[in-house]
Parts: C-alpha cells; sequence; structure tokens
C-alpha cells in the first residue's frame, strides 16, 4: 500500500519495495501496488476493498502478506481485513512502516519498522557541529532501521517468546 506521493519518505519506501523485488529476481506485478494515497486510516481499508473487490485477489492464494508505507495504512488494511473474517496473520500478514505506539497495541500487534528517529537528530547535530567548525560532512548519512517482529506477520512477538521461556527456579527459598 503505497503512501502519498508527495510524500518523500513513502516514495523512499516504494523505490525501496521495487529495488527489493528487482533484487530477488521478483517480477514486479501492479496489480498488487496501490496507487499513492495519503496516509489515513481509511484509506488502508480502501487499500483492501481494491485488492478483494476491484481487483478480486483471493487471500492466501493471490495476496499471502500486504506491506504498507506506514503504520497507518497498515491498520486500516488490518482492521479492514478483519471484518471481513480474514484473520492476520493466519490468511494475510500485514506489515507497516515507524513502529508506533499504536501499532504495537493492536491486536494482532503490528509487525513494523523502528525508525531511528532519535540517532537521526543526533547525527545532524553531529553533522551542524563539524559544519560549523569548518570541517567537511558527508552529502548523506544512513541511519539504519531495524525490523520490529509482532504477530501480524505471524512470527511469535517477543514478549509473548520471552514469557513463554520464563522457568521460575524452585528450592533455596525462591
Amino acid at each position: 500500500i503505497r503512501g502519498p506521493e508527495t510524500g518523500l519518505l513513502a516514495e523512499e519506501r516504494y523505490r525501496a519495495y521495487l529495488g527489493t523485488l528487482t533484487d530477488y529476481g521478483i517480477e514486479v506485478n501492479a496489480n498488487l501496488i496501490t496507487p499513492p494515497r495519503r496516509s489515513v486510516r481509511e484509506n488502508g481499508a480502501q487499500a483492501i476493498d481494491l485488492f478483494l473487490d476491484q481487483r478480486n485477489l483471493r487471500p492466501k492464494e493471490d495476496l499471502e502478506a500486504i506491506v504498507a508505507s506506514n503504520d497507518i495504512l497498515a491498520l486500516g488494511a488490518m482492521e479492514a481485513l478483519q471484518s471481513r473474517s480474514i484473520r492476520v496473520p493466519e490468511d494475510v500478514a500485514v506489515m507497516g512502516f515507524n513502529d508506533s505506539a499504536e501499532a504495537r497495541s493492536a491486536s494482532p500487534s503490528l509487525t513494523s519498522v523502528t525508525v531511528p528517529f532519535r540517532e537521526q537528530g543526533m547525527e545532524a547535530v553531529r553533522a551542524l557541529k563539524r559544519m560549523l567548525e569548518g570541517e567537511s560532512v558527508p552529502d548523506e548519512v544512513i541511519v539504519p532501521s531495524r525490523l520490529a517482529l509482532h504477530q501480524s506477520c505471524g512470527c511469535l512477538d517477543v514478549a509473548v517468546a520471552r514469557a513463554g521461556t520464563f522457568s521460575p527456579s524452585v528450592g533455596d527459598g525462591v
């Protein structure tokens, strides 16, 4: 699910999606890509209408996973799937971007990508300081994002996995 065409980050994420498909030798299927859309929850739900009603894609057959440009669109898509009794992640996995608090508290919790905003800010301040001191700085500094695995992709939530491995000691008064 594409984000707004005028949004720099959304377009970078879309280009990364296309690049990843190319890197893995997967043909781009325009039927599996929405037109650009504003980042509001209703547009995530409308993307599901587009895929299932207009393009006649079938969950588990034609559509196994949905990757949205951000958590807001992903949450709207996930709610629309669930309202149609399509199970997330059993029938269709869903993933967003930004790892928002709302995404982590959704049911199931939304797998997402964590954007390191704090680290980006720190790098910007370091670059500014070097510039003020007359040093040269690179045109671009990449601060890697990280995958935040939660339940909507079919992965066991980290907190649930930790709880499942908890084994209290017995003896010595413990």
